[in-house]
């Protein structure tokens, strides 16, 4: 049960993020819910993974999930 918790505090969490861009290059950035974000930097329970494409891996946990500008929604990454 509690680990269903936190699967839900989870999803809430991720449910509430958006990208809104993704500067892709030598040093990729995005920016998530008006934060600028750079791989390796945290942003709520969430570690920035990758930047790449119009898409952004977090980790938390050992899950990733990512997130996309395209679709809008957020997935465990198939990787």
């Amino acid at each position: 049960r509690d680990k269903q918790e936190k699967m839900k505090l989870i999803r809430d969490e991720l449910a509430k993020m958006k990208l809104q861009t993704v500067m892709n290059g030598q040093t990729p950035m995005a920016v998530i819910s008006g934060k600028v974000v750079r791989i390796g930097d945290q942003i709520g329970r969430f570690q920035i993974e990758q930047i790449k494409g119009i898409c952004v891996t977090l980790t938390t946990q050992g899950t990733k999930y990512q997130l996309s500008m395209e679709q809008r929604f957020l997935s465990n990454a198939q990787q």
